[in-house]
């Protein structure tokens, strides 16, 4: 057995590597997931380039960790000895389930047509299989949701092991409070209902004032259709270095050179109209 453990991370040089028990035979590669302004691009690259290395030399398995997973010690073992080809690790978030069936709970072996990879362990067969990656073919799904698609039409089993609990340490969401979370449901509704052929992907960034369009200013809503109660700014990525604030107006109109902003990324470049953006910010704030 020879196992190689892969991790995307904007900051190898930080990242402190989990006290793991491991096989003898193994080796841990950082992947440096640069922003190139569009993640889920950047860590479907990441992800491939570890596919590519594992294949190269030899190794038999392969843990994808993310960065911000801390697994249990003994997180390979449960893995690998729990039956499916890909077997994915749990995690939970504060206060709240990060999905429904990656909560931890099961106490039954559950097999399942999702998988996903921040935790998990892709086995021999399906490694060298050469049809298998990460890449946005289909931009409806993050890179993990591509993958899945790729595994159930190969036919891939895969299951979730309950044992295998990791802690989330993604502080986007740990960070929201429960008004944040209602503005980010209705935005995230706003955006599939729109723009269905899009996957957005939530970011925390420190974003320079002039990248930020306050469209409301342009577009004159009446006062009454922008009320929000969450403090936080929330923003659509329309282009490289460009943002468009969807909610967290008056949050953002005081501060002079950098902002923090909730930003939701689409998986690949796209552009958007005045008219879209003007529907997709009214709908956010006259349902928000």
């Amino acid at each position: 057995m020879k196992l190689l453990v892969a991790t995307p991370t904007l900051t190898p040089e930080k990242y402190v590597k989990p006290p793991l028990l491991l096989p003898d035979d193994y080796e841990w590669l950082l992947l440096d997931n640069h922003e190139t302004n569009y993640p889920i691009q950047d860590l479907a690259t990441a992800r491939n380039q570890a596919l590519e290395y594992a294949r190269k030399n030899r190794f038999t398995h392969l843990l994808m960790l993310d960065s911000d997973l801390v697994p249990p010690r003994n997180v390979f073992d449960l893995l690998n000895d729990y039956p499916g080809d890909i077997v994915c690790g749990s995690y939970i978030e504060k206060r709240r389930f990060q999905r429904s069936m990656f909560c931890g709970l099961f106490t039954v072996p559950l097999t399942i047509t999702t998988s996903n990879i921040a935790c998990g362990l892709i086995k021999t067969r399906p490694l060298y299989d050469v049809r298998l990656d990460f890449s946005i073919d289909n931009l409806q799904y993050s890179d993990d949701g591509n993958f899945r698609l790729k595994v159930d039409s190969l036919g891939y089993e895969t299951a979730i092991c309950p044992g295998a609990l990791c802690e989330h340490r993604y502080k986007e969401s740990l960070d929201f409070n429960e008004e944040d979370r209602k503005i980010f449901s209705v935005i995230a509704n706003c955006l599939i209902l729109m723009f269905p052929e899009r996957a957005f992907w939530p970011t925390q960034k420190i974003i320079q004032k002039r990248d930020l369009l306050n469209l409301t200013l342009k577009f004159s809503f009446p006062k009454k259709y922008i009320k929000y109660k969450s403090k936080r700014i929330f923003a659509l990525q329309t282009g490289r270095n460009e943002y468009a604030i969807l909610s967290g107006f008056e949050e953002a109109e005081p501060l002079k050179d950098s902002v923090d902003v909730s930003v939701l990324t689409p998986t690949a470049p796209r552009q958007f109209s005045e008219y879209e953006l003007f529907k997709l910010i009214g709908t956010v704030n006259m349902m928000g």
